[in-house]
């Protein structure tokens, strides 16, 4: 990764992730290099709810309104050892490690 390119070899997001280097069964995913970048990215998306919630909760202050979140389930490509959709997606989540965790 350099600057703000992302990952060097993620391709299109068109593509399939058997069709790219990052997210194929054996790709750039699963280094040390993917891992630095996957525990990076998907750190962005539980500060991304905090920000969006601690903005809802000053905007909604003194009122009876009720917030609440959703985590939504990403099921696509879910059965390539990768799990594309869901990395992509900004889910951690592979075989030994719960992504939804995390942001729940």
């Amino acid at each position: 990764m350099t600057g703000k390119g992302g990952t060097h070899d993620s391709r299109h997001y068109k593509q399939f992730p058997q069709e790219t280097g990052f997210l194929r069964k054996d790709g750039a995913w699963n280094t040390k290099y993917g891992q630095f970048f996957l525990e990076w990215y998907s750190g962005k998306l539980p500060e991304h709810g905090d920000r969006i919630l601690t903005a809802a909760k000053a905007t909604f202050r003194g009122t009876e309104t009720k917030l609440s979140g959703k985590v939504a389930g990403i099921h696509w490509h879910y059965r390539t050892r990768s799990h594309a959709a869901e990395l992509t997606a900004g889910y951690y989540n592979i075989r030994y490690q719960d992504g939804y965790l995390p942001i729940a």
